[in-house]
């Protein structure tokens, strides 16, 4: 039992320090997009075939072409752009892909985007007073 608690206490000291560093921190993420006008056989994205939806996926870890897990957010076509609250470590990065879909069929995912979670350093105080007392 000796052995086990020492190299708990090992762990913490090790980890602890890395951890300080991934301090997780909310932000917002706006993901812009360009909709397709034309679907995959060339006609044109409109009447029955128009888009219905914009699926919306964001992850802290790279998200595959074939992904199988639900979308974050799901948007109306009419934008081309949404913002999605996510919790992640800075100087992490953060992964999109968007899929457009009418009534009848989705198209495949976007090409995965990503942007770097990173937080501005506090900005440089000013002196405003030195006094220096002279002793004798």
């Amino acid at each position: 039992m000796r052995h086990y608690t020492s190299l708990a206490a090992l762990l913490l000291v090790c980890i602890l320090p890395s951890l300080a560093h991934a301090q997780a921190i909310p932000a917002n993420v706006q993901i812009s997009w360009a909709n397709p006008i034309v679907n995959d056989d060339g006609s044109a994205v409109s009447g029955a075939l128009a888009l219905t939806k914009v699926q919306v996926w964001l992850s802290t870890t790279s998200i595959p072409a074939d992904t199988t897990t639900a979308p974050t957010a799901e948007v109306t076509p009419a934008g081309t752009t949404t913002t999605q609250p996510i919790t992640a470590p800075v100087g992490s990065r953060v992964y999109a892909r968007v899929r457009a879909c009418s009534a009848f069929k989705c198209s495949d995912l976007s090409p995965e985007g990503s942007g770097l979670v990173d937080v501005p350093k506090p900005g440089v105080p000013s002196v405003t007073t030195i006094t220096i007392a002279i002793t004798p």
